[in-house]
């Protein structure tokens, strides 16, 4: 298995039918072995093993209230086969439906984590037959248009990048993500810096495009209490600057 992605997902359905009709084609494209991971917390299951495209792993797990995207993330990292992983939003789609060059560039070192950009859609959804109307309507993302992303970068020593493809081998010598993060936020940025520790390197290509599905508020998911308590966490933990946007 080349690259397994990892989704944490609830009440997301029209996105999720989204990923599930194109994830087939991305395999073609990619030419690769890749699988796809659902891990859902939620009162109820949304999707049955049985009637899965190939390729498709769902883990189930009865639950409500705020949303731990983390613990999610380590329940499917113990289920995957890949020698890549990575932390897959059900609300993202590679810009041509292909990992390749995403999976070439990661193969190059082991020193290098590879990396993407993201781009905004009005699209909520979409099918294969709409994929030329969403490229053309994207646009570039906020946060990539603001002087404090770059400045953080540069002096503060974030580290940022859109779905970074891990080796597993050394993701799991991390043991996973750090599950004190609830809620949206900060999570992969952890992951990130201590993935690269003081030996490896953010490689963030422009090569490695990303689309972003529009969606509403989700409640204990991008809730802002939880996202501030997560970054006061993780400037803390790893002695960051605090974001200046």
């Amino acid at each position: 298995m080349d690259l397994s992605l990892i989704v944490a997902y609830r009440n997301r359905p029209e996105q999720l039918r989204s990923l599930l009709n194109w994830f087939p084609e991305a395999v073609r494209r990619s030419a690769a072995a890749l699988e796809l991971i659902v891990v859902e917390s939620s009162t109820a299951p949304s999707l049955d093993n049985a009637s899965l495209p190939p390729g498709v792993k769902y883990h189930y797990e009865c639950e409500d209230g705020p949303f731990n995207k983390s613990r999610l993330l380590n329940r499917g990292l113990a289920r995957a086969t890949g020698e890549f992983v990575t932390s897959f939003d059900v609300d993202l789609f590679p810009y041509d439906l292909s990992f390749k060059s995403h999976l070439a560039l990661a193969r190059e070192s082991e020193k290098i984590l590879v990396a993407g950009y993201r781009m905004t859609t009005t699209w909520r959804s979409f099918s294969i037959e709409d994929l030329a109307n969403v490229q053309a309507t994207a646009g570039v993302a906020r946060e990539n248009l603001h002087e404090g992303f770059l400045r953080d970068q540069l002096l503060n020593k974030h580290r940022f990048g859109h779905t970074p493809l891990f080796r597993k081998k050394y993701v799991d010598v991390l043991n996973g993500w750090d599950e004190h993060y609830v809620g949206w936020g900060a999570e992969d940025q952890d992951m990130i810096h201590r993935y690269l520790g003081t030996d490896r390197f953010l490689l963030t290509s422009p090569d490695i495009v990303y689309l972003h599905l529009e969606h509403g508020h989700v409640a204990d998911w991008n809730d802002g209490e939880l996202t501030r308590k997560n970054r006061e966490y993780l400037y803390k933990k790893l002695n960051l600057a605090p974001n200046i946007q």
